[in-house]
């Protein structure tokens, strides 16, 4: 047996510059609150002893004038690969284009990207386990990446990672249709984008989307 954490959304250091528009409101706690909901992911993973952190899109939050997320990213990892943790990640809309991630050139090596050029599978011998994922090439991406991901590894647990809005998401971010995702034969589709909390389980195939870490609005 084994426990993955399946996370997205994280924005790092997302400005939130609404805040400013506050008298008194706590805004250099509020900014730091992306960081310290990470840190604190990281330290649940490390506790908790999980074979694998899962990153469903939206890591950064856009582009920044200096590598600093991304550093701090790399420290945090350094953390997981330390107790043998690995991560993997797909860019979505808000990470798509991010000229921080091309900037930084060595990872550490816990740390995989799935590529946007066309879904793949990594397989993790050591639990059996299937991760099929795809990132964002672009910041819109309006054709459902799902219906190419790869066919099911037999006898594996099989994971797909994917950054969508779903079929009636209120956008066009790659959008899926909930009935075919349950049919595609996985065990669990481990989603991004929406910021609430939502599971969309269907006939024993688990659909989640975990939800942010950290509010970014006042809803």
């Amino acid at each position: 047996m084994f426990q993955f954490i399946h996370a997205a959304d994280i924005h790092l250091e997302s400005p939130l510059r609404g805040l400013m528009n506050f008298e008194g409101a706590p805004v250099e706690r509020v900014r730091s609150a992306t960081r310290e909901a990470f840190r604190n992911l990281v330290q649940l993973a490390v506790d908790e002893r999980v074979a694998f952190v899962l990153i469903a899109g939206d890591l950064w939050d856009c582009d920044w004038p200096d590598s600093a997320p991304g550093l701090f990213f790399i420290q945090q990892a350094a953390r997981l690969g330390k107790a043998g943790i690995p991560i993997f990640v797909i860019k979505g809309n808000h990470d798509a284009e991010s000229k921080l991630t091309s900037a930084i050139r060595h990872w550490p090596e816990n740390v995989t990207f799935f590529s946007h050029k066309k879904p793949h599978t990594l397989k993790l011998e050591k639990w059996n386990v299937a991760i099929h994922g795809q990132s964002y090439g672009q910041q819109q991406v309006t054709q459902d990446l799902s219906e190419k991901y790869p066919e099911p590894v037999p006898g594996a647990f099989n994971i797909g990672l994917l950054h969508t809005c779903l079929e009636d998401g209120g956008t066009d971010y790659a959008p899926a249709c909930i009935a075919k995702l349950a049919a595609h034969g996985y065990d669990y589709w481990a989603l991004g984008h929406i910021h609430p909390r939502q599971d969309f389980s269907l006939n024993g195939v688990h659909i989640e989307f975990p939800g942010n870490l950290q509010g970014r609005s006042i809803r």
